[in-house]
C-alpha cells in the first residue's frame, strides 16, 4: 500500500477518534452528577447537571453554576454574595439555605425545604405541593406557594407574595402584593389585633380564631414585634393592594408577651402558695 495513503488512513482514524472522544466528553458534561461534599468555586457545575443523592454544594463567591440543575436528597448552601442561583430545580429530599446572594427561577418540589436567612429571592420562587419555605430574614421579591405548600415567615422584606396553600405569619413586613388564594389558609401570630382600628380583645392566647369578615382592614403586631396592616378585600372589582378570594381562610392567634407570660406566671405562683 503506498505511503500516502497509510497516511491519509490513520489522519482519518485519528480525526474520527477525535470527534468521537468529544461528544463523549460533551455528553458526559451535560449529563454529569455530584455527590459528596462540593465547594464551587473551584469545581464547576454546569448547565442541567444532577446533584446527589447525598450531595452537599457549597456556592462561593465566582460560583460557576449552570441552569436548568436539579438536586436530589441534597443540602444546597448559598454563601456566595455575588452570587445568583438561577433556574434551579429543588427535588425530594433537598434543603437550600440562602445565607448571602439570591436565587432567582426556583421550584421546589414535594419534599424539598427552602431556608431564606439572608440575601435576596430576586426573581419567582415557586413552592410546590408538599414543599416547605421558610423565611428568616432578606428580602423575598416572589415567592409563589402551590396548593399543598407550607410557607412559614418569621421575619425579612416580602413584596409579592402569594399563597394557595398554608401560610404562617409571625414576623417581616409586608409590600403591596399579598394575594391569598381560595384554598389558602394564612394564619397570623401576634400580641394583639384590630378589625378596622376596633381591637380584637376577646381573643383566648393560644387558640386561632377564625376572621370572617371581608373588606375590612386587619392590623396588629407580630410575634417578632413588627406592625402589620392587611386588607381583607375579596371583591375583584375594587383594586387594593391585597386580595383575599372567596374561600380563602384567614386566622389570628394571639401570642402573649413573654413579659406578661412571666406576670402570669408569677400570679399563678402566689394563687398556688395562697391556697396552701
Amino acid at each position: 500500500m503506498p505511503s500516502h495513503l497509510t497516511r491519509m488512513n490513520f489522519s482519518a482514524i485519528f480525526f474520527a477518534c477525535l470527534v468521537l472522544l468529544c461528544v463523549d466528553r460533551q455528553s458526559a458534561t451535560a449529563g454529569t452528577s455530584f455527590t459528596g461534599v462540593i465547594d464551587v468555586p473551584p469545581t464547576v457545575i454546569p448547565d442541567s447537571a444532577m446533584i446527589g443523592p447525598n450531595a452537599t454544594v457549597n456556592l462561593h463567591p465566582g460560583a460557576n453554576f449552570g441552569s436548568n440543575v436539579e438536586a436530589v436528597d441534597s443540602t444546597i448552601n448559598v454563601v456566595g454574595a455575588e452570587f445568583t442561583l438561577f433556574g434551579f430545580v429543588v427535588g425530594s429530599g433537598t434543603e437550600i439555605n440562602l445565607q448571602q446572594g439570591s436565587i432567582e427561577e426556583v421550584n421546589a418540589e414535594q419534599g424539598s425545604v427552602v431556608n431564606i436567612f439572608g440575601g435576596t429571592v430576586g426573581g419567582p420562587l415557586r413552592a410546590g405541593d408538599g414543599s416547605i419555605v421558610n423565611v428568616t430574614d432578606g428580602f423575598t421579591n416572589s415567592v409563589l406557594g402551590d396548593f399543598g405548600s407550607v410557607i412559614n415567615i418569621d421575619g425579612g422584606r416580602n413584596d409579592i407574595l402569594s399563597a394557595h396553600g398554608e401560610l404562617n405569619i409571625k414576623g417581616g413586613t409586608y409590600g403591596d402584593g399579598f394575594f391569598a388564594g381560595e384554598s389558602s389558609q394564612v394564619n397570623i401570630f401576634g400580641t394583639e389585633f384590630f378589625l378596622d382600628g376596633a381591637p380584637l380583645d376577646t381573643l383566648v392566647p393560644g387558640v386561632k380564631t377564625l376572621i370572617l369578615e371581608r373588606g375590612v382592614e386587619l392590623t396588629g403586631t407580630l410575634v417578632e414585634g413588627t406592625d402589620f396592616d392587611f386588607i381583607l378585600n375579596s371583591d375583584p372589582n375594587i383594586d387594593t393592594r391585597d386580595f383575599f378570594e372567596d374561600g380563602s381562610t384567614v386566622t389570628v392567634t394571639l401570642v402573649p408577651e413573654p413579659a406578661t407570660i412571666a406576670l402570669f406566671g408569677i400570679l399563678n405562683g402566689f394563687l398556688l402558695l395562697w391556697r396552701k
